[in-house]
Parts: C-alpha cells; sequence; structure tokens
C-alpha cells in the first residue's frame, strides 16, 4: 500500500463483483435467469413437436401411395405411418399447446408439457414392442432428455406461478 500526502495508506483497486450488489440486482438476476429458462423450455417443445412433424411427413413420403392404393392389404410401412401420424401429431399438438401455455404464463404449462412427454414415450414404447421402426430411438432420446430437463429443480422453479407478496397487516 502506498501512503498518500495525508499519511493514510490507500487500498490497492480491485475490480468490482459483478455478483455482488443490492437485493434488487440479485433478484433482477433471478428473473432473468428465469425468463431464460422458460424461453429455453418453450423451444424445446416447439422444436420436438417440429421434429415429430417431419418425422410423420418423412415416413410419409416414402411410402408409395399409389401402389398402397392397388393393394387388397396395406403395406407394414403404411400401416405404420398411419400409427405414428395418428399418434405422433396429437403430441406434437399438445407440446406446441404446453409451449403456449408456458409463453402466457398459465400455471398448467408444466403439466401439458410432462403430459405430452409420456404420451411421447408411451407411443415409443408402444411402437418399439409392436412395428420396431427405427424413428423410435431418437424420439425416446428426446423424450427421455425432456423429461429429466423438465423436471430439474431450475426449471421446475422458473415455470412455477409467481406467489403474490403478503400484504402487511395493521398492528392488529
Amino acid at each position: 500500500m502506498k501512503p498518500q500526502a495525508d499519511g493514510h495508506a490507500r487500498q490497492p483497486w480491485h475490480p468490482p463483483d459483478p455478483l455482488a450488489g443490492a437485493q434488487g440486482d440479485t433478484q433482477a438476476r433471478s428473473d432473468m435467469r428465469k425468463r431464460h429458462r422458460r424461453i429455453a423450455t418453450i423451444l424445446l417443445l416447439l422444436l420436438e413437436a417440429a421434429g415429430l412433424i417431419a418425422t410423420v411427413v418423412v415416413l410419409g413420403q416414402s411410402v408409395d401411395w399409389t401402389l398402397e392404393e392397388q393393394r387388397s392389404e396395406p403395406s407394414v410401412l403404411a400401416t405404420d405411418w398411419v400409427f405414428l401420424a395418428g399418434t405422433g401429431v396429437p403430441v406434437a399438438i399438445l407440446a406446441v399447446l404446453a409451449a403456449v401455455a408456458l409463453a402466457l404464463r398459465f400455471s398448467p404449462g408444466w403439466t401439458l408439457a410432462m403430459l405430452a412427454q409420456g404420451l411421447l414415450l408411451f407411443n415409443c414404447l408402444v411402437t418399439y414392442f409392436g412395428q420396431r421402426l427405427d424413428v423410435v430411438y431418437p424420439l425416446m432420446v428426446v423424450g427421455i432428455l425432456l423429461v429429466l430437463y423438465l423436471n430439474s429443480y431450475a426449471v421446475r422453479t422458473a415455470l412455477q406461478p409467481q406467489q403474490p407478496a403478503p400484504e402487511p397487516r395493521d398492528g392488529a
């Protein structure tokens, strides 16, 4: 420490701590983190819905529909597509509804997102034991990862509705 002209020692300069601050600063940072987690969850749900729809479209394009019209019985691929479209599209719609609910801060948004994941995983299990489609594996991985993400403490606290602050009581 260098002594100043008045004889007092001056403290060395340290950069300000970005995490230190007033209570309002930590509250603002916490709100910002919650907002980022909410946005990330919304984007993941929309990405999952888009992936499900894309899977149904790609599998539907691989079916030769002109040949299917001439057959007396549908092929295994056409049957698989009908099952995947019949179960995957409602799950995609539910995932979009969950994303909209989370964007509008409705309290059942997290529950809708978990319901969509549960239905997706159930459909994947039925498909795995029934039709043995190879497209099931990536869908299972996405569903499991989203379940783990949605159940993490940080995401659950970010998505839970804000509790109103209690009103102060008068001295009675």
